[in-house]
């Protein structure tokens, strides 16, 4: 999506990946994530800053906890954004550190739009996203995602942070819109690792990896809302709540909860 706005993005799986890129070449904006394995978005950002690096980092974390955002800021954060990430904000955010010009208008054909393919077990989003100081172009929201913003900010604004509803009987359906291929593209690779994702919150609750557990409903938190399933943020962030006090009370029917909705999710149908 941000390419398809007039960016050039690179991508970091990891905080020490993401220094080794900023010492090697100029940035004009990076994206960090706060979790990440290896080193994570406070000691990167730490170490940017200690570097000389003055680049604008705006943060991105599903804690939105007041002592948190103040680590943020304290570590050398420009600014920061809240998991699920409200795509609008995301843009308007971006283009306050960089100057906009108007992008060619480009659409695919919906015939082009891409499918929905397993993609084995790399299921780690990109934690790192920074424009290259050499791009000509400049980001300004695309006239064709326009009215797409909004849809997402309905979606996103009804989520509610405690409530459990579930809708067990009825299938789930991303409420991103299907037809622009960037949104296709980040759904499809949400459904392909949910599976993984589930068994995987399945084996560490079993073996009491609350650890793990903790990282896992930290990541479903920050993603389920974000790619258009809203109904996993709230019992993603109790499931969380509840990993990082080490409470098996009420467990084990939140992943229950989880695992119903993860088994309602529908792909995107073909095109």
């Amino acid at each position: 999506m941000l390419q398809n706005s007039g960016l050039t993005v690179d991508q970091a799986e990891n905080g020490q990946v993401a220094l080794n890129r900023v010492g090697e070449q100029d940035y004009d904006l990076l994206l960090m994530d706060m979790q990440m394995p290896v080193m994570d978005g406070l000691t990167a950002t730490r170490k940017l800053r200690e570097q000389g690096h003055d680049v604008p980092i705006v943060a991105l974390t599903a804690n939105v906890m007041q002592q948190h955002q103040q680590r943020c800021t304290e570590a050398g954060c420009t600014t920061f954004l809240t998991k699920p990430v409200n795509i609008d904000r995301l843009l308007e955010t971006i283009a306050e550190f960089l100057p906009t010009q108007p992008p060619p208008a480009e659409q695919n054909s919906a015939d082009e739009l891409p499918q929905c393919e397993p993609e084995g077990e790399s299921d780690r989003p990109p934690s790192v996203i920074v424009k290259s100081a050499d791009s000509a172009q400049a980001l300004s929201p695309v006239d064709r995602l326009d009215g797409v913003m909004k849809l997402v900010d309905e979606a996103l604004s009804d989520v509610q942070p405690k409530s459990r509803a579930v809708p067990r009987t009825s299938r789930l359906q991303s409420t991103l819109p299907m037809d622009i291929d960037e949104f296709r593209t980040i759904v499809c690779g949400f459904v392909d690792i949910l599976p993984s994702m589930m068994a995987k919150l399945r084996k560490a609750w079993e073996s009491r990896n609350f650890e793990e557990l903790h990282g896992l409903a930290h990541k479903l938190k920050g993603t389920g809302g974000t790619v258009g399933f809203p109904a996993f943020t709230a019992p993603a962030a109790e499931l969380q709540d509840n990993a990082e006090d080490e409470i098996e009370e009420g467990t084990e029917e939140l992943l229950l909860t989880i695992e119903a909705l993860a088994a309602s999710v529908e792909a995107p149908a073909p095109v």
